[in-house]
């Protein structure tokens, strides 16, 4: 009998995730100054497998720039295909991952009360008798989701009056319509409520803690870009990815709360103007499996991912040169080729 109960705990041990959000691995270092590589093997993957990733791209996604493979922290496969790995790379619209965690970061420090505050008490200026009913209902919340009704063209990234006092998309809160001016409104609230950029807000909170000191994020003139417009380098990216697995906990200090992590990467709304794996939303984050993983995602323009899988300790980045909108192929790499090569 004890054999018996043995077994069974050898295989919930087996089939359970390697942690929870509240039980969180020990680190054995942090990659602060400098991320640290490994064999796969001794991060439990098969390095056969992960060799044939660069065969599938150059038959199948030549204009990929680089990928690298974080596994329990350290390093286990990085190739860059085009140029020097210290160059940065456009994020495109991966940059609203990292807008989503510096309003975590906002509230946590007091600048804002949270994502049910109402977005016209931090534009008083365009409040007047012609303003639209629906314009009074929408909140943070809903500009993280996409589900603020505002925006009818979808390269509109500045809060113009007409789009308030003009008829919504939807009822806020109601329906998510990929789009740029929802993001652009979020930036100019955290610099409304920090009195800084939010590139500036971003160094002395996020970046900096990191170790991340070459950054370069597109402004407006007066906010950075909400949309889009930031650029790191492929370690870099993989921080900020790492930073997200380890629930917003850096070197054992809480960078962004980590029930802010919770709330942004699990399913807030439902998208449907897109495939399965750009369905479910949260707060400027995809969530859809990788293979038979829980994972979610910040993606951008041609190809560009940050790919968290938390049940295996697993970021991925994927950056690319390709201007199509077919982003998914580029997942592919992740579930036909990095997964499958885990070995649990």
């Amino acid at each position: 009998m004890k054999s018996l109960a043995f077994a069974f705990l050898l295989l919930f041990c087996w089939v359970s995730p390697l942690f929870s959000n509240d039980d969180l691995p020990r680190r054995d270092y942090w990659p602060t100054s400098e991320w640290r590589s490994s064999p796969p093997q001794k991060q439990g993957m098969d390095q056969k497998k992960l060799n044939e990733i660069n065969a599938y791209i150059k038959e199948n996604l030549s204009l990929t720039s680089s990928v690298l493979i974080v596994r329990h922290g350290y390093i286990v496969f990085e190739r860059y295909y085009d140029d020097s790995p210290k160059n940065r790379r456009k994020m495109w619209s991966a940059t609203k991952g990292v807008l989503s965690g510096l309003i975590g970061i906002a509230i946590q420090k007091g600048h804002l009360i949270g994502p049910d505050q109402r977005m016209m008490d931090f534009f008083p200026e365009f409040v007047n008798s012609q303003l639209n009913p629906e314009a009074r209902k929408v909140t943070i919340r809903h500009l993280l989701t996409m589900s603020d009704g505002i925006s009818h063209r979808e390269m509109d990234y500045f809060f113009r009056r007409e789009n308030l006092i003009s008829g919504f998309r939807a009822a806020p809160g109601s329906e998510s319509f990929y789009n740029s001016l929802s993001p652009q409104i979020i930036s100019m609230i955290l610099s409304k409520t920090t009195g800084s950029k939010a590139v500036d807000f971003a160094r002395k909170h996020l970046f900096e803690p990191l170790g991340i000191f070459d950054v370069y994020w597109q402004d407006t003139g007066d906010y950075s870009r909400g949309a889009y417009g930031m650029s790191l380098t492929t370690r870099d990216i993989a921080k900020i990815g790492y930073l997200y697995l380890n629930m917003g906990t850096w070197n054992d200090k809480e960078i962004i709360p980590q029930d802010w992590i919770r709330e942004s990467t699990k399913r807030q709304i439902v998208n449907h103007q897109f495939t399965e794996y750009y369905k479910d939303y949260g707060y400027y984050w995809w969530i859809h499996p990788m293979g038979n993983y829980h994972a979610y995602y910040a993606e951008g323009m041609g190809g560009q991912f940050i790919v968290i899988c938390p049940e295996v300790d697993l970021v991925v980045v994927i950056t690319s040169n390709d201007n199509t909108l077919d982003d998914e192929k580029y997942l592919l790499i992740i579930s036909e080729k990095i997964v499958p090569s885990i070995r649990r």
